[in-house]
């Protein structure tokens, strides 16, 4: 596979083998070349193990192992329907479930209060916490969402951004507890966002308002933005 930072203009070469052999390479153009190896490790073959992407004025270190959106023309209007909904007024206790390498919690940080973030991933955590050294009121937790809010005790609004497979009902059962004002989903899987929507409405919510955003062209995949808002009676 191949990452690409079309902002940037930089290029990840990203092998992956059956057997663990070191390549020869001959590189035409610039780029940089890693390899997964059997067990897991990362071999840096050629140049940097990651890209940085620029998206929305804001640099983000994306290494190999990091997912990350591959239409950043699309990932800037993604974060605008967040912001949108958000509708932040700079005192908010924003937790950003599933953040990945920082991308909404670091592109809203200037307009709320404080940023949770969480990730179980090791390498996007990573990068998540280089991402965030220049930024004040930022902290990346690593571990699984339905483990750290256990502990949680405040978010005025979360951002839930799943893999494919949607929120597990302990996440919905612990942000249902902590009762944000707000639950920001973003998702690439209609039938598993519709699934979690019910059963956040089961837990008091309701669905406000929903938007299409057309991440892969000419492809029948789509990412949904909806916001829920907790019912008040």
């Amino acid at each position: 596979s191949i990452k690409v930072g079309t902002r940037t203009g930089q290029k990840l070469l990203i092998l992956e083998m059956e057997e663990d052999v070191i390549p020869a390479l001959e590189v035409d153009e610039p780029l940089s070349c890693v390899e997964f190896l059997s067990d897991g490790t990362l071999l840096t073959l050629v140049g940097d193990s990651h890209i940085v992407e620029e998206v929305g004025g804001r640099c983000f270190r994306i290494s190999a192992a990091s997912f990350f959106q591959v239409n950043t023309a699309q990932l800037e209007q993604l974060i605008e329907v967040v912001r949108g909904y958000l509708a932040p007024e700079g005192h908010e206790v924003l937790l950003d479930a599933y953040c990945g390498v920082g991308t909404f919690g670091l592109s809203l940080a200037r307009e709320v209060g404080q940023v949770i973030g969480v990730e179980e991933s090791d390498s996007a955590l990573a990068d998540a916490r280089f991402n965030a050294q220049d930024a004040e009121k930022v902290e990346f937790m690593g571990g699984r969402v339905e483990d750290i809010l256990l502990d949680l005790v405040r978010a005025d609004v979360v951002i839930l951004d799943p893999p494919r497979q949607g929120c597990g009902r302990e996440v919905i059962t612990h942000l249902v507890r902590l009762a944000p004002a707000k639950i920001i989903y973003v998702s690439c899987d209609p039938a598993t966002l519709a699934r979690d929507i019910k059963r956040l409405r089961e837990g008091g919510y309701h669905l406000v308002e929903a938007q299409p955003v057309d991440m892969f062209p000419q492809t029948y995949h789509v990412e949904a933005v909806a916001l829920l808002e907790r019912s008040t009676s």
